[in-house]
């Protein structure tokens, strides 16, 4: 819903989306500066994750465009994109997310040029996400091995993990938590990513480690046989870009990129 002032919606033929046909951009007719909100159903208490694709209107200035993005009227987070550089067919989207907590039913998310121009800052492939049942998941397909009392006690782990006691009631059962690489994957439900490993960002030779079809979007994967020896370097090689992102860094895959994990 557009609150004040103007926006326009630009069809893919005009300048190139970060997806499907059509992005926004935040400053509409004779420099009209545009606020926008969406009205979201959320559970009070609950974390969401916002992830929303930002650029800018390449036809003019300033080379700077700047907005803000809000929830439910806090102070927001301020972003900035240079055009300088940038064309229509070649926008250099770049991906945010922020982390927001329900208090209600309802959520209201905020977009705001703060950009003076004809040619504003862009906004297109926004989505709001449940965050703990992406941790949930990760929490029970990953971080979690109970070591049955029939088996001796593992000794503490070195560099793979870090083995922990349970309560007295659990007589000789070990919580072993495991460390090793998790990605967030981005991209196409149904859609088959090539998940690969290298110890050189330089290598010319790639280890394929698993096909991973997508079900849900975001979706979680981990390198559960990593152990001591932790892949340094991962990529995700497919027919149509997802975008990942690490527990340090979000970074792009598609059919050449290659990025280190730190």
């Amino acid at each position: 819903m557009v609150e004040k002032g103007t926006v326009e919606i630009v069809g893919g033929r005009y300048w190139q989306p970060a997806t499907g046909q059509q992005s926004l951009d935040l400053n509409g007719s004779f420099e009209d500066v545009g606020t926008i909100y969406q009205d979201v159903p959320t559970q009070a208490g609950q974390k969401y994750r916002v992830r929303f694709a930002f650029a800018g209107n390449p036809d003019g200035g300033p080379t700077t465009k700047t907005f803000r993005v809000s929830w439910n009227g806090d102070q927001g987070t301020i972003l900035s994109f240079e055009t300088i550089g940038q064309s229509r067919t070649n926008m250099g989207w770049r991906y945010h997310e922020i982390i927001v907590l329900a208090s209600g039913q309802t959520g209201r998310l905020h977009s705001q040029s703060l950009t003076t121009s004809f040619c504003g800052p862009t906004l297109d492939d926004v989505s709001v996400t449940p965050v703990a049942a992406e941790a949930a998941t990760l929490a029970e397909e990953v971080c979690r091995t109970v070591v049955p009392a029939s088996r001796p006690l593992p000794a503490p782990a070195t560099e793979s993990g870090v083995a922990v006691a349970l309560a007295p009631d659990a007589t000789n059962a070990v919580l072993q938590i495991q460390f090793c690489p998790v990605l967030t994957i981005y991209g196409s439900v149904g859609h088959t990513y090539r998940i690969e490993c290298a110890d050189d960002l330089a290598a010319t030779t790639w280890t394929a480690l698993t096909n991973l079809t997508l079900t849900s979007n975001p979706q979680c994967w981990a390198d559960t046989q990593a152990g001591a020896a932790l892949k340094a370097l991962l990529s995700c090689r497919s027919s149509r870009p997802a975008v990942m992102a690490a527990p340090s860094k979000d970074f792009g895959a598609g059919s050449t990129d290659h990025h280190q994990l730190t």
